[in-house]
């Protein structure tokens, strides 16, 4: 079963299908947000304690890079550190990222790690909530798209 527009006087049989496809796509950006795409560039969505921001570049071709600010344990300073990532679609409006260290202590790869992401349209704009894993599961990881 699949929509059809109703018919009218004075339209071709091309025009009226055009015009149902037309009315479905209005319906599905407005109503369901439909293709939703991470791409683009994102940043935290607070103002972190050092009073910096993380940032995050996410690729059509599913690469990117991101910095991002945290405390190491026993430190109790602030630690900068890059990523070089890919980031992939798992299900409607959730996305992994894989995210590994390319600056800073890295610690021969112990700082990698793996975001799962829900990405999320509100009154401000858009967002990804996102929950790490590893030594990043206790990090604030939630980003708005950079307008």
């Amino acid at each position: 079963m699949g929509l059809h527009a109703a018919p009218s006087c004075g339209q071709s049989r091309g025009m009226k299908m055009f015009g149902g496809r037309l009315v479905v796509v209005l319906l599905c950006w407005g109503v369901v947000g439909c293709a939703a795409s991470p791409e683009g560039e994102w940043r935290s969505e607070q103002i972190l304690g050092n009073g910096e921001e993380n940032e995050m570049s996410l690729e059509a071709d599913g690469r990117g890079d991101a910095t991002l600010w945290a405390v190491r344990t026993g430190d109790m300073a602030f630690t900068e550190f890059e990523f070089d990532l890919e980031w992939s679609e798992q299900s409607d409006r959730t996305y992994e990222i894989d995210m590994e260290c390319d600056e800073g202590p890295c610690d021969e790869g112990r700082n990698d790690f793996e975001m799962e992401c829900d990405f999320i349209n509100t009154d401000d704009g858009e967002r990804l909530d996102c929950e790490g894993d590893e030594r990043w599961s206790g990090v604030v990881l939630q980003w708005e798209r950079v307008p």
